[in-house]
């Protein structure tokens, strides 16, 4: 919950940035990508996200997880944020970043797949807030089910 938000700032605004790096001020397509251009909006999107939200969400909550779930004594960290600041504290802020290169590659391929996809599919398909919803809910579900082994690689690393 803490980090959805972010995470979708991020995930979106990634996005918008990296099609306008890929659009040439007349609005073509820079390099020709054509269809691909979605998928590689979508792979910057999900390495910015995988940086600056999910890697550090991800390392906190199995950290807090394994922490709760101790058998040689009682929890150290009473609270979401005395987690926080206790794993920063000790492990620094690189601690946070622990399983980097797998949650960049399991973010962006899954969210290259999933912006990649959502833009294949025909514009008269996402006209409408409801259609959109559904071709969004399609692509989201491809995503998923071609990317799960990579995030559980990805948990055992954390």
């Amino acid at each position: 919950v803490y980090f959805a938000a972010p995470k979708a700032a991020i995930r979106f605004s990634g996005f918008e940035t990296c099609s306008g790096l890929l659009t040439g001020p007349d609005g073509q397509d820079k390099y020709a990508l054509g269809a691909a251009k979605g998928f590689v909006a979508g792979l910057g999107a999900g390495t910015m996200e995988a940086i600056f939200v999910t890697t550090p969400q991800e390392t906190i909550k199995v950290r807090l997880i394994n922490d709760a779930l101790r058998t040689d004594g009682p929890p150290k960290y009473q609270s979401f944020s005395h987690g926080v600041r206790g794993i920063v504290s000790e492990f620094g802020l690189s601690g946070v970043y622990k399983g980097v290169l797998p949650t960049i590659l399991k973010v962006s391929t899954a969210q290259a797949t999933r912006f990649g996809v959502f833009q294949c599919i025909p514009a008269e398909n996402r006209n409408t807030p409801l259609k959109a919803a559904f071709s969004g809910a399609f692509a989201g579900g491809v995503s998923v089910l071609l990317f799960q082994g990579i995030d559980v690689g990805k948990f055992i690393e954390c």
